[in-house]
């Protein structure tokens, strides 16, 4: 939904020099927290409570969101937490195997199963959003009064906990940033090197982007690249709270050293565009890479979306690759486009390994054009876009068709390189076109409600309610770091079959199952019983008929025995008679 915008501070030149200051206060939480692993989620049932959302980040970290009885968020995660990441503890528990071939995993940290990270729950509250990496995980947290906190946990290695000494970690400890009570947290962003946050008056119009890191790339927005890890948040030389009548952030993106602002322009003729700033290495700003030495400071506007000028920009998505997507509506239709790295054709069918302008996904003929939008992706009169992700491998659209006037059905369709089965089946390889995407475990999704879908580097999870509010969390692809959340640990030799794994469910929904799995399991143990009598029977049967024979063969061999005796001295005797 298109927020409600309002003239605020942004010059269609993004050419501020002076900023308003506001404080942030950052803490440490220092509570003592205990964990006992034993206890935790290791039936992966989450009882009495809604599965909000699932994620699939791209580095082999994977998060649940639920929503207790009461309102309250808990946060489950599970995959890599080599850097403390998750917000659990450091332990092998789950990482130790015979059959691990890679002698490097017992030095990782890999949780197999969803597993909660007990200080949001004690803080009874509501996340908003969340962010993950290798290195740090970063979530809004809005407490019981409705004030916003930036919770930050993992490494330090490129100042994200905003302490000086860079080899400090989290451990189980967040790191936490209040927001001032006049503002709230608009959007967050979490790249290896930054962490952006993006505040809103609760009240006004103002806004201020804050950023720390690197900026070997001019990433951090502050109008100029250097060498140093900034550790300490600072607001943007061009969105500092100074007001502008036109222009309006709705959103921000990051990844790989580029920071995308997603811009509601309402000067004469409004449409949303896009700004982008940082690394140029592989055309992924969009400004035609030719103008640009690898990098730029300043937020500067994609020409194609100039050009375009887009009703509506439904998201701006990419992988840790370069690649970048973008949805947008224009005259009501849908398009897809893509830019930036393609070394692969992950991104687009053509051999340009790097494209430096919005470039639409698909095309009818195969005429692909650099820098044009090509045709809409689908029909809007007979389908309606529901959810969308996009990753390195696989992309995903899900969308309800109506074709058939008699019934609805809901379709998912994905494309990519399915090398680590990530769009599920057999069929590793190249996927250029949009492919139905089909689940044994569902004849089809028609009664369903896909709540949502998120897709990593090489693995994705989907969110699945029907009409019943029975949930299910399913994840297929990659599982190296255990990001699946299924209980199986990496193989490292192999990608992980392409089912769709069950790797949550709500007490609801495993109640009718147990029910059906005890009554199955009490008669299979029905007849390993009979079975087991059967076979003692007949084996105490075979040891009397032994032991009976045995017994009437010795007697028999016994009254031979004498009978022998009997004959032989009975001819003694005659032969005595006769000397006689």
């Amino acid at each position: 939904m298109k927020k409600k915008f309002r003239n605020i501070f942004l010059s269609s030149l993004f050419l501020f020099s002076g900023q308003e200051i506001i404080y942030l206060q950052i803490s440490n939480n220092q509570k003592n927290q205990q964990y006992n692993l034993e206890d935790s989620n290791k039936t992966n049932v989450i009882t009495d409570q809604n599965i909000e959302k699932g994620y699939q980040f791209d580095e082999g970290e994977a998060a649940a969101v639920t929503t207790d009885q009461n309102g309250y968020d808990h946060l489950y995660m599970w995959g890599d937490n080599s850097n403390y990441q998750l917000g659990l503890p450091y332990i092998n528990s789950y990482s130790k195997s015979d059959n691990i071939q890679n002698e490097n995993i017992n030095k990782r940290n890999y949780y197999y199963i969803p597993t909660e990270v007990n200080y949001i729950k004690e803080q009874k509250g509501r996340i908003e959003d969340l962010k993950s990496t290798k290195y740090n995980t970063i979530l809004t947290f809005v407490d019981q009064e409705q004030n916003y906190h930036l919770y930050i946990y993992g490494s330090n290695i490129n100042g994200l906990l905003t302490k000086q000494d860079l080899s400090l970690n989290s451990k189980n400890n967040p790191i936490i940033i209040d927001i001032p009570s006049n503002l709230k947290i608009a959007d967050i962003e979490l790249t290896d090197d930054n962490a952006y946050l993006l505040l809103d008056e609760k009240t006004g119009d103002k806004q201020y982007l804050y950023s720390w890191g690197k900026n070997d790339y001019g990433q951090l927005g502050l109008g100029y690249s250097d060498n140093k890890i900034h550790k300490n948040p600072t607001v943007s030389k061009y969105v500092n709270g100074k007001t502008n009548e036109n222009l309006y952030v709705n959103s921000i993106y990051a990844e790989n050293d580029a920071l995308y602002l997603l811009v509601q322009n309402s000067s004469e003729n409004e449409y949303q565009t896009i700004y982008s700033l940082g690394s140029n290495k592989n055309g992924q700003l969009g400004l035609n890479s030719s103008n640009y030495d690898g990098k730029n400071p300043i937020p500067t506007e994609i020409p194609f979306f100039a050009r375009e000028k887009a009703q509506e920009i439904i998201l701006i998505d990419g992988n840790n690759h370069q690649g970048m997507y973008t949805e947008f509506i224009e005259n009501d239709q849908t398009y897809l486009v893509g830019w930036g790295n393609n070394n692969r054709k992950q991104l687009i069918n053509i051999d340009d390994k790097n494209i430096d302008q919005p470039t639409a996904i698909f095309d009818q003929e195969q005429n692909f054009i650099i820098g044009d939008k090509g045709d809409p992706l689908f029909d809007s009169n007979t389908n309606q876009l529901l959810l969308s992700d996009f990753g390195y491998e696989q992309s995903y659209l899900i969308y309800k068709n109506s074709e058939d006037l008699n019934q609805e059905r809901i379709v998912i369709e994905g494309w990519g390189l399915n090398a680590h089965n990530s769009l599920g089946g057999n069929n590793v390889g190249q996927i250029s076109e949009p492919i139905e995407i089909n689940s044994f475990l569902i004849e089809n999704y028609n009664g369903y409600q896909i709540k949502n879908i998120s897709t990593g580097s090489h693995s994705t999870d989907i969110l699945i309610e029907n009409n019943q509010q029975n949930q299910n969390l399913y994840t297929w692809g990659y599982n190296q770091t255990g990001q699946l959340g299924n209980g199986e640990e990496a193989t490292f030799a192999s990608p992980t079959t392409s089912n769709l794994f069950l790797s949550m469910q709500t007490s609801k929904e495993v109640i009718s199952n147990n029910i059906a799995y005890q009554l199955s399991l009490a008669i299979f143990i029905v007849i390993i019983i009979i079975l087991i009598l059967v076979l003692i029977s007949l084996y105490l049967s075979i040891r009397r008929y032994r032991k009976v024979s045995w017994s009437v063969q010795t007697q028999k061999n016994e009254d031979e025995l004498k009978e022998q005796e009997l004959v032989k001295e009975l001819t003694t005797q005659n032969l005595d008679l006769n000397l006689d």
